[in-house]
C-alpha cells in the first residue's frame, strides 16, 4: 500500500529538482502531523526489503530503484525528525539554559580532558597497546576503561555523521550564519559527515537546500532524554519556542494596558491594582482599594461610551497585530512550529480578544476584594498581637534555618557535640575540630557577608511592611494625616488622650514602642559603630550571634575534654572582616547552654520586646558534672576531672553573666477584654 501511494510521488521527485526532505516536509505541512517513530522504523524495513537484490517484492517498482535507494538513505540518516519540522526552530530560553548547564557539568565531572584530537589519539593508542599486551582473559579492565572513555569524549572531537540532529547557538534567521553564544539554541542537521577537527556543515532549512559552516564549539548534541521526545507533535512542541503564544501574551498585555488607561481616567491607581494582585498592600491603601472596588463593581462601567470605545480599540489592535504576525511568518522573519502552524493561526484569528477585556476588569475586581478581605483580617491580627508574633517568629526561624544551611553546605556536623557535652565526651573529636574551623572561617568569610546582607534585605522588607501597618492604624486612631506621621507626633497625640485605662490606649502605646524598636534595629545595622544596648539586637547581630554561640560551644567542649584546638584561620587570627554591631554585647558571645540540635532550642533572641513589660532576671541553673565511671583510665584521673570542673565553672560563670529576661505582659484588646499573657525569653 505504501509503495502504491509513493508511485504518485516518484514523478514529482524526478521532475523539478525536488528532494526527499522537501517531499516529506510538504507532506507534513499538508497533513499537519508527523510520521510517528514506529512507522518510520516500518518504512525503513520495507525499503531494505525492496532494495535487496534477491527480493522479488514490488517488481512493478524496480524501474525506480535509484530513487528508492535515495529514499532509503534519507530515511536511514533521518531517523530523528524525518519530516524536518524542527529544523530552524529556536528552543525556549529555559530549555537552552538547562541543556548548556548540563553539558558544562558533564564536562567538569569527566575524568578525561579530551579537548584536542592529539590527546584523544594518544589516549586511544595507549589503551590499544595496553590491550594488546595483556592475555585475552585479562582484557576486561582495559575494555571498561575504553567504554568509560567513549562515554566522556568531548563533542568537539566526536565523529558526527550525516543526518545527525544538533542544537546550535545561532542568532540569525534560518538561512543565516551568525553565531551568538548568548542566543537560544536552534535545531539543525548535518548535511555531511564531520571528522575530528573539522567544522560542521549543516542546514537550518527544512528543505535542506542551504548549508552553512559553523565551528564545533557552537553545537550541542541532543541529550538522550530530549531524543526520546522527538516522537510526537505534542512532545516536539515543548522543545521549540512558541511564537504564537508570545503574540497571544503580547496582546493580553496590550489589553491590560488599555484597561489601565481607562481606569486612570476614572481616578483609579492601576499600580495599586497590580500591588493588590501581589498582596503588597497596607492599611494605608484601604480607602483607595474601596474606591477601586466601587468603580469596577458598578455595572454602568460596562455600558459607558468609554468602554464601548475601548472594545472597538481592542478589536482593531488585535486584528492589526495578528496580520503583522502572519505576514512575518510568511516572509520567514518569524519561525513557527510547522506541524501546528495552520491550526495555531486559525485559533488566533478566531479568538475574541474583546472578551479578554471584560475578563481583565473582572480579575481586577477580584484582586481588590481579596486585598480588602486580607487587610480586614490583618487588622484583627495586629490588634490581638498575632501579626507581631508571626513576623518575629518568621524572621527568627529564617535566621536559624539559613545559618544552619550555610554551615551545612560547608560540611558542619550538627551531631558532633552531644546534648550534655560537659558530661559526655564527643565521640568524634575530629568532627568537633572541623566544626570549629568551619565556624571560625565563617566569621571572617565573604560568604557570611553575603548571607548577612541577603537576610537583612528580606527581613527588613517585611518589618517595613509591618511598621507601615502600625503607622496606618495609629493614623486612624490618633487622627494623623498619613503624609505627616512621625513617632514624635504620635507620642504627642497619645499623651493628650484621656486616661481611660482601656485596652485601646495600651495597644497604641505598645505599637509606638514597637515602631521605635524596629527603627533602632535598622539604625544599628546601618551604623555598626554606634553603641547599642542589650535591649535591641539588629538582624546582623542575631546572625553573627548564632555563629558565635556555635564557636563558643565548640571551644567549651574542647576545653572540657582536652581536645587540641585547631589552628584558627589567618583572617580570624588577625581580625574579623565583619563588623559586629555593638548592640551585641560581650555577654552575647559567651558559651551557650548545652543543647542538641534535634531538641527544641530557645531562640537566640526574642521578638522585639513590647516596652513597659515587666523584666524579671532569671538565675541560670548550674550544670553539675556527672560522676566518673570507675576503671576509666582517662576520665577517672584527677587531672581530667579538674579540667572538667574548671570548664564547668567557667561555663556557669559565663551563663550567669548572660542576660536572661522573661517578658510577661497582658496585651489588652481594644474591646476591653484581656488576651492571655504573652511571654518570651531570650539569651543575648
Amino acid at each position: 500500500m505504501f509503495f502504491q501511494r509513493m508511485a504518485q510521488v516518484f514523478p514529482a521527485y524526478s521532475v523539478g529538482g525536488l528532494n526527499w526532505s522537501t517531499l516529506f516536509y510538504c507532506r507534513m505541512k499538508a497533513a499537519q502531523d508527523i510520521i510517528p517513530y514506529g512507522k518510520v522504523q516500518h518504512l525503513a524495513m520495507c525499503l531494505e526489503e525492496f532494495c535487496n537484490p534477491e527480493s522479488q517484492a514490488f517488481p512493478q517498482f524496480k524501474e525506480n530503484m535509484e530513487m528508492v535507494k535515495e529514499m532509503q538513505t534519507y530515511v536511514e540518516t533521518h531517523t530523528q525528525d524525518l519530516d524536518n519540522c524542527l529544523l530552524g526552530q529556536k528552543t525556549p530560553v529555559s530549555f537552552a539554559t538547562e541543556v548548556l548547564r548540563d553539558k558544562e557539568e558533564q564536562r567538569k565531572q569527566s575524568p578525561f580532558k579530551t579537548e584536542t584530537a592529539d590527546l584523544t589519539s594518544t589516549y586511544l593508542l595507549d589503551l590499544m597497546q595496553g590491550w594488546a599486551a595483556q592475555p585475552p582473559s585479562e582484557n576486561n579492565a582495559v575494555a571498561e576503561k575504553l567504554r568509560a572513555f567513549t562515554q566522556h569524549i568531548d563533542d568537539s572531537v566526536r565523529v558526527l555523521h550525516r543526518g545527525a540532529l544538533l542544537l546550535v547557538r545561532h542568532s540569525g534567521p534560518a538561512k543565516g550564519t551568525a553565531v551568538d553564544a548568548q542566543h537560544p539554541l536552534r535545531f539543525a542537521r548535518l548535511v555531511e559527515d564531520a571528522r575530528v577537527g573539522q567544522p560542521l556543515r549543516l542546514t537550518f532549512h527544512p528543505y535542506e537546500s542551504d548549508a552553512v559552516s559553523v565551528p564545533r564549539s557552537a553545537f550541542v548534541l541532543l541529550p538522550t532524554n530530549v531524543l526520546a521526545h522527538v516522537t510526537s507533535v505534542k512532545a516536539m512542541e515543548r522543545l521549540v519556542e512558541d511564537s504564537g503564544y508570545q503574540v497571544f501574551q503580547a496582546l493580553i498585555t496590550e489589553i491590560q494596558n488599555l484597561a489601565d488607561v481607562m481606569l486612570e481616567k476614572q481616578h483609579v491607581s492601576t499600580r495599586l491594582v497590580h500591588r493588590a494582585q501581589q498582596n503588597d498592600v497596607t492599611f494605608f491603601d484601604r480607602a483607595a482599594l474601596e474606591h477601586l472596588r466601587d468603580v469596577l463593581d458598578d455595572t454602568r462601567l460596562f455600558r459607558s461610551n468609554e468602554f464601548a470605545a475601548l472594545m472597538l480599540e481592542v478589536s482593531t489592535v488585535s486584528q492589526k497585530t495578528l496580520r503583522n504576525f502572519m505576514s512575518k511568518v510568511e516572509a520567514g522573519e518569524i519561525t513557527v512550529f510547522p506541524a501546528t502552524q495552520d491550526t495555531q493561526q486559525q485559533q488566533l484569528s478566531h479568538t475574541d480578544f474583546s472578551g479578554y477585556l471584560k475578563n481583565t476588569l473582572k480579575a481586577y475586581l477580584g484582586w481588590c476584594q481579596c486585598a480588602l478581605e486580607m487587610l480586614q483580617m490583618q487588622r484583627r491580627e495586629l490588634c490581638n498581637g498575632n501579626m507581631k508574633k508571626d513576623t518575629t517568629d518568621w524572621y527568627l526561624k529564617r535566621i536559624k534555618d539559613d545559618v544552619n544551611e550555610f554551615l551545612a553546605k560547608a560540611g558542619y556536623d550538627f551531631d558532633a557535640v552531644p546534648a550534655n557535652y560537659l558530661e559526655e565526651k564527643p565521640s568524634n573529636v575530629e568532627a568537633v575540630r572541623k566544626n570549629l574551623q568551619i565556624v571560625q572561617s565563617a566569621l571572617s568569610g565573604e560568604g557570611t557577608k553575603v548571607l548577612v546582607e541577603t537576610l537583612r534585605k528580606e527581613i527588613y522588607a517585611r518589618l517595613d511592611h509591618y511598621v507601615l501597618n502600625m503607622q496606618a492604624y495609629m493614623c486612624e486612631e490618633l487622627n494623623i494625616a498619613p503624609d505627616t506621621f512621625t513617632v514624635e507626633e504620635a507620642e504627642r497625640r497619645f499623651a493628650a488622650l484621656p486616661e481611660t485605662g482601656s485596652g485601646q490606649n495600651k495597644l497604641i502605646s505598645d505599637l509606638i514602642k514597637d515602631i521605635k524598636y524596629t527603627i533602632r534595629m535598622k539604625y544599628l545595622d546601618d551604623t555598626p559603630s554606634e553603641k547599642g544596648g542589650l535591649d535591641v539586637v539588629p538582624v546582623s547581630g542575631l546572625i553573627l550571634g548564632r555563629l558565635c554561640r556555635f564557636e563558643n560551644e565548640l571551644k567549651t567542649a574542647c576545653q572540657a575534654w582536652d581536645i587540641r584546638l585547631p589552628p584558627p584561620p589567618a583572617a580570624v587570627a588577625a581580625t574579623s572582616s565583619i563588623a559586629i554591631p555593638t548592640g551585641l554585647s560581650s555577654a552575647a558571645l559567651t558559651p551557650p547552654v548545652a543543647r542538641h540540635r534535634p531538641q527544641p532550642q530557645p531562640p537566640l533572641h526574642s521578638p522585639p520586646p513590647t516596652h513597659g513589660a515587666t523584666i524579671q532576671p532569671v538565675p541560670p541553673a548550674r550544670v553539675q558534672p556527672a560522676p566518673m565511671p570507675a576503671g576509666n583510665s582517662v576520665s577517672n584521673t584527677s587531672s581530667n576531672a579538674g579540667k572538667v570542673a574548671q570548664a564547668v565553672a567557667a561555663h556557669n560563670a559565663a551563663v550567669a553573666a548572660t542576660t536572661v529576661m522573661v517578658l510577661t505582659h497582658t496585651h489588652a484588646h481594644p474591646n476591653g477584654h484581656d488576651l492571655p499573657p504573652r511571654s518570651s525569653s531570650f539569651i543575648l
